[in-house]
């Protein structure tokens, strides 16, 4: 009997874990198709951008607003759990953090392209573009200052906390120079 009884189980077991295997694998070829035919989007978007391709019928804001769709739905795709997952596997794993990185950089050029082109559309304008009419664009420059400052800062790196240089024992930073410090020399504590 628990011979049949183990049968039973390799000759269900098997094909499910087969069958599962198989759906998991179906399932991350398919976000990451669906990833990169969001990518794909968000670049045509943005090189319609190039100057004499927007026709009359798009203005800049429609497009770039069809960019940061297609980008934020990229890095929708990319920010779940199962793509986390995926980040973790052996062979895909690489693929995927960078696809998930590409994602999040190109949600975030497109969400600042968009703050800029909210400030800049009073330079864009007819009226703004008199030669006379200097104080209506040095207005619109100070506007877009900070939105142009807070995208410089953006992509600043940053220092993530956890790979700040940690201070070895027995060295004393605050010092001119970082010395070691022995026990044996006055004002040293034993580290």
């Amino acid at each position: 009997m628990p011979s049949r009884r183990n049968r039973r189980l390799v000759v269900v077991g098997l094909p499910s874990l087969a069958l599962g295997l198989v759906l998991a694998g179906g399932w991350a070829a398919h976000l990451g198709l669906s990833v990169r035919d969001q990518l794909e989007a968000t670049r045509a978007a943005l090189l319609r951008l190039r100057p004499g391709d927007i026709g009359a019928a798009r203005s800049a804001a429609a497009t770039l607003a069809e960019a940061r769709a297609h980008a934020a739905e990229a890095r929708r795709l990319t920010g779940g759990a199962y793509w986390a997952l995926l980040t973790h596997l052996p062979v895909v794993g690489d693929g995927a953090a960078t696809a998930r990185g590409l994602a999040a950089s190109v949600a975030d050029v497109t969400d600042v392209l968009t703050r800029v082109e909210r400030a800049a559309a009073p330079l864009l304008s007819a009226s703004a573009k008199v030669p006379g009419d200097l104080r209506r664009a040095l207005a619109a420059l100070d506007v877009m200052a900070p939105v142009l400052r807070d995208g410089a800062s953006a992509w600043r790196p940053r220092r993530r906390a956890s790979r700040a240089p940690r201070p070895r024992p027995g060295w004393r930073p605050w010092t001119r120079h970082a010395t070691p410090c022995f026990a044996r020399r006055p004002g040293c504590a034993p580290s």
